[in-house]
């Protein structure tokens, strides 16, 4: 599983018309979680709503591997927002933002009890 979030948010049908480009000729679908039916296809979405800076928690199964940084980067370029994936630090608050256009830098989620996922004053990526 790979988990990124993004910044605007994006239903799930452009997500899934969007995301087939990218992994191609591979099968897609939402993952239906109230059902026990297997699903088959190569690649799930699971998407929730947030509320705050961000708008949309984003996790993706799949069966092959593929590079979170190049499906961050697609993503946004082809819906023109921004990501933050993890950047696989001990601090759970701290991020990497991706922006449309590629450029890459650290900011960090303000812990809060409001069930709101704000960002501290962004550090603009070089």
């Amino acid at each position: 599983m790979q988990g990124l979030i993004i910044k605007d948010g994006i239903s799930q049908d452009d997500l899934l018309s969007g995301l087939s480009v990218f992994f191609g000729k591979m099968n897609l679908s939402v993952a239906n979680l109230d059902t026990s039916a297997i699903q088959t296809e190569n690649v799930l979405l699971e998407s929730s709503p947030l509320k705050g800076d961000v708008r949309l928690d984003l996790c993706i199964y799949s069966r092959h591997t593929f590079d979170i940084d190049e499906l961050s980067i697609f993503i946004c370029s082809h819906f023109a927002t921004s990501v933050l994936i993890s950047d696989n630090d001990i601090n759970p608050y701290s991020w990497i933002l991706i922006t449309k256009d590629g450029r890459k830098g650290t900011v960090y989620q303000v812990p809060e009890e409001t069930g709101f996922f704000k960002l501290s004053e962004l550090k603009r990526p070089a």
